[in-house]
């Protein structure tokens, strides 16, 4: 069981490693100056003020930056490896498959988790990881530490327990209101029948404060009168919750048998009933957000955790022949996803950095170089591979400008464009892209965070061009919709 754990963290810190700064990690490494400076000054402290009061109130997504990126890049790409392993681990562990008659259970679990949870909609930036990867392992950590029973605790381990809970609460306002409305009402019910353990009262107090420092800040309170339509439940439903949806639908159908109605009720009398209930809670928390992907993070993973205890239930058995088949097949996918992964982002991550450089020397904001494709990357990548922006990653574009660009737009051509653009006819194609001299017909394309895209007929991107005469030609780039996004018409 430790194999696919420790391949998934080796993996992930690799993939770390060559996963170039970009979107909101470039935007976080900018606010911080770190291209001034290498130590903590005020810079890191307004940082800090300015996210609780100005962006949110977890304390990991300023936490996290301000410290991961001070330290040398192998160190902090482990460090990302490390708590991406844990999670799977700790994921296992709460399932109660950490047993060797269980192995084969374990790699299928964490296979499933690796395939299918929302590494889609840029997972693998370090400021997701953040706020749901990070958070969740320590509310897996808290919840599985306050069902320990007979924990022995020292001075340490009472710090320990205070820290890890606190960090649950703190880590993202969903991990800390789901988890509180389930851990406190069992905390109260077991202080009044005097069966309160001491490492649930010093659970029960670290979430507590970390729950209340997390819905304290004002920026959450803006956010929230802010929020727009992201995607419909529907979609949020099969795209984000598929594992609490069919959570619920088992537990619905179990309900209706006398023997069903058996077998939940001894789940229920367990430790099962807390992951099920902070699942469901996390789950509508999810669905009243919005947001798709990321937002399921923590409902997703608890009811993973639900639905393989419910299967350990029926103590199955698998002959040894079958439980090496699905422990060598689980093995074999996991190290071949990372090993394609890793491949694909080495290459694309050197030519993120080759279009930086470019970009940051050029005059202009004209970038030729030929880059890689999102449709190139083998599916088995998992989308997990990061490279130069497509023409319509706006956002991605925008930090880019903002922290290397100098009022720079950037635009990124094959680099069969160069010296040719001064002297085009009516038009020129190469390679899927087109460079117009008049603007071509389009409509225009927003998204929930109010970027605004131009779209020509034939669906493509229409970016405007200024020349060192002050002509302007226009040019048609490739629109590859990412998972997640949500470009409506505005015509």
């Amino acid at each position: 069981m430790l194999l696919p754990v420790a391949i998934i963290g080796i993996g992930s810190g690799l993939l770390d490693y060559f996963t170039p700064a970009m979107g909101d990690d470039l935007g976080k490494w900018d606010d911080l100056g770190l291209d001034a400076y290498t130590a903590p000054n005020r810079s890191t402290i307004s940082f800090l003020a300015a996210q609780y009061f100005d962006c949110n109130g977890r304390i990991l997504d300023g936490l996290g930056p301000a410290i991961i990126n001070l330290l040398p890049r192998g160190i902090a790409a482990a460090i990302m490896g490390l708590m991406a392993g844990a999670y799977f681990g700790l994921l296992a562990g709460a399932a109660g498959l950490w047993h060797r008659n269980r192995v084969a259970a374990a790699d299928i679990l964490i296979l499933i988790a690796m395939i299918t949870m929302p590494w889609w909609d840029y997972m693998l930036l370090r400021v997701c990881q953040f706020n749901y990867l990070w958070g969740t392992v320590f509310a897996l950590a808290t919840v599985v530490l306050y069902f320990k029973p007979g924990l022995r605790l020292s001075g340490w381990r009472i710090f320990g327990l205070l820290v890890c809970s606190f960090l649950a609460g703190a880590s993202h306002e969903q991990t800390g209101v789901a988890m509180s409305a389930v851990l406190l009402p069992i905390t109260f019910y077991k202080l009044l029948n005097k069966d309160l353990a001491r490492n649930q009262t010093v659970l029960s107090i670290g979430l507590s404060a970390g729950t209340l420092f997390s819905i304290a800040s004002p920026a959450l309170w803006q956010r929230n009168a802010e929020m727009t339509q992201d995607a419909p439940i529907g979609e949020l439903l099969v795209t984000t919750l598929p594992f609490t949806l069919l959570l619920a639908a088992i537990c619905i159908a179990l309900s209706i048998s006398k023997n069903g109605r058996f077998r939940l009720k001894s789940l229920i009398a367990t430790s099962w009933l807390a992951y099920a209930m902070i699942a469901v809670i996390a789950g509508l928390i999810a669905i009243y957000s919005t947001t798709p992907g990321r937002t399921g993070w923590l409902s997703e993973s608890m009811a993973l955790v639900a639905l393989a205890r419910m299967l350990l239930d029926f103590r199955y058995r698998l002959s040894p022949l079958w439980t090496s088949l699905l422990c060598v097949g689980a093995l074999a996918l996991i190290a071949a996803h990372f090993v394609v992964a890793i491949k694909w982002q080495y290459k694309v991550g050197k030519e993120y950095d080759a279009v930086v450089t470019e970009y940051r020397i050029s005059s202009d904001g004209i970038v030729y170089i030929d880059t890689t494709k999102e449709t190139e990357i083998p599916v088995i990548a998992l989308g997990r591979v990061k490279g130069a922006p497509d023409a319509d990653d706006i956002h991605l574009y925008r930090v880019i400008e903002r922290a290397y660009g100098e009022d720079k737009r950037l635009i990124i051509l094959p680099e069969a464009f160069r010296s040719r653009l001064e002297c085009i006819p009516d038009s020129l194609s190469i390679d899927g892209y087109t460079v117009y001299s008049n603007r071509p017909d389009s409509r225009c394309l927003t998204n929930p965070s109010g970027y605004r895209l131009t779209v020509s007929s034939d669906g493509r991107v229409i970016t405007p061009i200024t020349l060192s005469q002050q002509k302007t030609i226009y040019l048609a780039s490739p629109l590859i919709i990412d998972p997640g996004d949500h470009w409506h018409s505005t015509d």
